[in-house]
């Protein structure tokens, strides 16, 4: 399978799960251009990508591997009852975490000056 397959294979899975780029992004502490190049096959997940991806949407890793005609609803998992809870927990931290890695690089440009 190559990268646009996959890519598109992910993005099904995001938008049956009703999540934008940014919102995986975050959950993952990628930004959305991340998400955006793997979807469009610019750029290949690497496994852990695809490991966090599917513990993030609940979706089989057979997404990325299983050869022939793509069945979306065989690849999806069960919702757990608390999913939204954690979804909003995933996107709070990921937020954070850019926050912080953006204050870094401010800081490290103020100190090369």
């Amino acid at each position: 399978m190559d990268y646009a397959e996959s890519g598109e294979r992910l993005c099904l899975v995001r938008t049956a799960r009703h999540m934008s780029q940014e919102a995986l992004g975050a959950c993952i502490q990628a930004d959305q251009s991340k998400i955006s190049d793997i979807e469009a096959g610019r750029i290949a997940a690497y496994h852990m990508d695809m490991v966090q991806f599917a513990h993030t949407i609940y979706f089989s890793l057979d997404v990325f591997t299983a050869p022939g005609p793509f069945n979306l609803g065989a690849c999806l998992l069960p919702l757990p009852p608390d999913w939204a809870a954690q979804r909003a927990s995933w996107i709070e931290k990921g937020k954070q975490h850019r926050l912080d890695a953006q204050a870094r690089r401010n800081k490290a440009n103020k100190t090369k000056k």
